[in-house]
């Protein structure tokens, strides 16, 4: 009797696709639009692929594919600045996670800091280069 969840993943050709960051397998699993193919057949199959190239089934346990989705949900209740924060000191679990979390509420000036760099480097920076670059120049890519 066939699955009803569809046909297992299957291990994804593209060299490039299968060396890319989890972080940004997930992204585009999560970002899928149904627009961007033919019909829903072709949406299932393609959102397989990409949760296949995210989880990876063929790499991890049942276990750690259910860690990697509690991981995801538990930074998505987060505020947004702590949610950028803790996904930036990349946690390997949830667990890791919410102890990342605790420590901001021990030292909320932790927190501060990298926003405040993260505003700046956002703010002043590109600024500061537009000042610096020469006139006609190119720029970088």
């Amino acid at each position: 009797m066939p699955s009803p969840l569809g046909p297992p993943c299957l291990p994804v050709m593209d060299p490039e696709t299968t060396l890319e960051e989890p972080e940004t397998a997930r992204l585009r699993f999560r970002g899928f639009c149904y627009q961007e193919v033919a019909g829903p057949r072709e949406a299932l199959a393609r959102l397989r692929e990409l949760c296949c190239q995210w989880l990876q089934p063929e790499a991890h346990s049942k276990e750690q594919m259910l860690e990697m989705l509690v991981l995801e949900q538990f930074l998505g209740t987060l505020p947004p600045e702590i949610q950028a924060w803790v996904r930036g000191q990349r946690p390997g679990s949830p667990e890791e996670a919410a102890a990342l979390v605790e420590g901001l509420q021990h030292d909320p000036g932790q927190l501060l800091g990298w926003i405040t760099a993260h505003v700046l480097k956002q703010e002043v920076l590109p600024a500061a280069q537009k000042t610096e670059e020469p006139l006609g120049s190119p720029h970088p890519s």
